[in-house]
Formats: structure tokens, C-alpha cells, sequence
């Protein structure tokens, strides 16, 4: 295993640090003397942490990593710093950072099941879902009756392009959940990549019987639509709600679909954001749609 000193000396942490850094210029120059966390002595590890958790929650990233290092300097086999580090590196976008931090957790305790999800959605948001789903499947293992690892691990296969093994794991997972909405949701989803229009819109129809309130349904639907090359109805289910220019904009991106195939158009649809005008994806180079899976 890593020595956990070796992640915080890393220079993947050091990049981190540096944002933290003026970050903290910027928050120490109109912060007044009374703010959250100022003029704190390190004190034992549960007074040191739930500072770090109330700044995390505050938005202060800067001092919530200080405080997840104090922590972690105080209890060094815990996880729980460990998460909050991974959490602040993810909100500043640094994916790989934030993947290290849960590895060295997982490592701390192989056997939980949720540190093992949070590792491969790490893992997914650096784009590497084959490593992610291997993670998903070992947290389905510890866990099969947590809905959210069968779902995790029917996306990851679905963004590397294995459309009939993700829809086996949703199935997996709706075998031991029925109810669980979002696997059902995703499973529609897959067999719209897989060309089974109608068996996804069949299955969305019911769903949205079931919880009509559920805005999820209507924009997946408008997916499933797009994909089967009927823009208009696509178009229509997102509008409510938007501005002419979202409209316009959500119009383009279910255009756009049409060109893109294989995990290109896979990452577009599950990664697609119809609540306000979704970004147009560009079609993959050569070289990137013949990347083999990681």
C-alpha cells in the first residue's frame, strides 16, 4: 500500500495545494475576524473533523483541506479524512487527485462496500469506466442489496460500450430492487443505445405511471426519442420551462446525437444535462473513438 505521507507530498497534492493556496488569499482578504474555523487550535481528531465537514459544507475548501490534513495527521488509519480530501479535490476538478484519495481509503478497508462505489465514481468522472466498473462489481459483491452499486456498475459498462452486459446489470439489480426507479431509468436508456426504441419507450411510459412527477422520466424519454431521430418530440418534451434559446440549444445537441456513435454517443446521452440548454457534443477523432477500454 502507499504510505499515505507519499499522497500528501505527491505532485498531483501539490497542484491541489496551490489552488488551495489562493483560494485562501482570496477568502483571508474579506474574511472577518469571527469566520468559521479562524484562530482554531487542532485539538483531538472529532473536533478537528467536524470542522473540516462544516467548512466543506460552507464552500471554504481551503480551510475545510486544512482541517482534513490535521485530521489525518491526528488519526492516520482513519478514513473519513480521507473522503473529505477526496471531496475537496473533486470540487476543484483535480479527478485524479481525488481517485488517489479514495484508492488509499479502499485500501484502508477493502471490504466496505461504499468506499469502493465512491472510488469507481471517481474513477468514472477521470473517464475510465472499465477500471470503475471492476470497483462497482466487487461493491456489488460486498453489497448486492444496495441499488446505487448495481446502477454504477450498469453505467460504467455502458460508457465503455458493453450495452447488453450493462443491461444485465441493471436487470441484476432490478431482480433484487424492482422498485428501484433509477436502474429501471438507465436500463430504458441502454436499450435505446442498442437500437430498442419502442422496449425503451414502453418501459419509460410505464415509469412515468408509476412516479409522474419525476422530471428524470420526461428528459430520458426525450433521449430516447433523439436517438430514434424524432427531434420534433424530442424537442417538445424539454421546452416547458426554457428560454427560446435553450430550446434552440437542446434542439441542437439531440441533432447532434445523430453523429456520434459507440461510447461518444453513450457519454453524451448519460452525461446529457436537458434541465437547461445542454452543450453539443463534438464527434470523436479516429483516434479517439478506436481508444481501447481502460
Amino acid at each position: 500500500m502507499p504510505s499515505q505521507a507519499g499522497f500528501f507530498s505527491s505532485p498531483q497534492w501539490s497542484a491541489v495545494v496551490a489552488a488551495m493556496v489562493a483560494l485562501t488569499l482570496i477568502v483571508s482578504a474579506c474574511a472577518s475576524p469571527g469566520a468559521p474555523g479562524a484562530g482554531v487550535a487542532v485539538g483531538e481528531y472529532g473536533q478537528v473533523l467536524r470542522l473540516a465537514d462544516a467548512t466543506y459544507r460552507g464552500g471554504d475548501l481551503a480551510s475545510a483541506a486544512t482541517f482534513y490534513e490535521r485530521a489525518h495527521a491526528l488519526e492516520p488509519e482513519r478514513i473519513e479524512p480521507l473522503i473529505g480530501l477526496a471531496n475537496v479535490a473533486s470540487a476543484l476538478g483535480h479527478h485524479a487527485v481525488a481517485a488517489d484519495a479514495m484508492l488509499r481509503a479502499v485500501h484502508a478497508e477493502p471490504d466496505n462496500a461504499g468506499l469502493r462505489a465512491g472510488y469507481a465514481q471517481a474513477l468514472l468522472r477521470q473517464g475510465m469506466p472499465e477500471s470503475a466498473a471492476a470497483q462497482f462489481e466487487e461493491a456489488i459483491r460486498l453489497d448486492p442489496t444496495d441499488g446505487r452499486h448495481h446502477n454504477g456498475f450498469g453505467v460504467a459498462l455502458d460508457l465503455a460500450g458493453r450495452h447488453q452486459m450493462a443491461q444485465q446489470a441493471y436487470r441484476d439489480g432490478l431482480a433484487v430492487l424492482p422498485d428501484h426507479l433509477g436502474l429501471a431509468n438507465n436500463l430504458a436508456l441502454s436499450e435505446a443505445l442498442t437500437g430498442q426504441f419502442d422496449q425503451a419507450l414502453g418501459r419509460l411510459g410505464r415509469l412515468s405511471a408509476q412516479a409522474p412527477a419525476d422530471p428524470r422520466l420526461r428528459l430520458n424519454t426525450a433521449l430516447v426519442y433523439a436517438l430514434a431521430g424524432r427531434i420534433d418530440q424530442a424537442t417538445a418534451l424539454t421546452a416547458p420551462g426554457l428560454s427560446p434559446q435553450e430550446v434552440a440549444s437542446n434542439r441542437a445537441f439531440f441533432l447532434s446525437l445523430q453523429d456520434l456513435s459507440g461510447r461518444a454517443l453513450a457519454e453524451a446521452v448519460f452525461h446529457a444535462d436537458l434541465g437547461r440548454a445542454a452543450p453539443v457534443p463534438r464527434p470523436p477523432t479516429t483516434s479517439e473513438s478506436t481508444r481501447p477500454a481502460l
